[in-house]
């Protein structure tokens, strides 16, 4: 009795219970972006991830698979993962431009390989994937993703 004075209610009079309805839903905040999955943009960068993570995905297993044969002939272990998927990341960047035109698919697969030097020039240098060698690819790796995105555009 005592909560009703406080919540404005007289005496006697039966208050509303809060249940919860499709109505408090329909409520909430829209999705602040518009997806528009209908658009061809969309449709052309969903055909780009579907590409690039199916040749993806594909050659890191079959680098996974041949790691005792590529240790075998550099010397070292630990690059078979590695290696599939640098090259197939190229490949599949490479084959996933092809609708964009033959410049940007270039463009995609040169721009993959670029990371692989690093790994090449230890695998030469016939270091293991770990400890050192691996904080410095991954230095190398993450200096070329900064450049990259603060390089100045030089187009017109």
């Amino acid at each position: 009795m005592e909560a009703a004075k406080v919540l404005g209610y007289p005496p006697g009079v039966a208050q509303p219970i809060p249940v919860l309805t499709p109505d408090i839903y329909s409520e909430a905040p829209a999705f602040p972006v518009s997806l528009k999955l209908a658009s061809p943009e969309f449709k052309r960068a969903f055909r780009f991830g579907t590409i690039d993570n199916g040749v993806l995905v594909s050659s890191t297993l079959i680098g996974l698979s041949l790691d005792d044969y590529i240790a075998d002939a550099i010397g070292v272990p630990g690059y078979g993962a590695l290696v599939g998927a640098t090259v197939g990341n190229a490949i599949s960047d490479g084959m996933a431009g092809i609708p964009e035109g033959r410049s940007a698919a270039l463009g995609y697969f040169t721009g993959a390989l670029l990371p692989a030097v690093p790994i090449a020039i230890a695998m030469l240098m016939k270091k293991e994937p770990s400890g050192m060698t691996k904080k410095v690819l991954v230095g190398a790796s993450l200096a070329m993703v900064i450049l990259a995105f603060v390089r100045k555009n030089n187009r017109s």
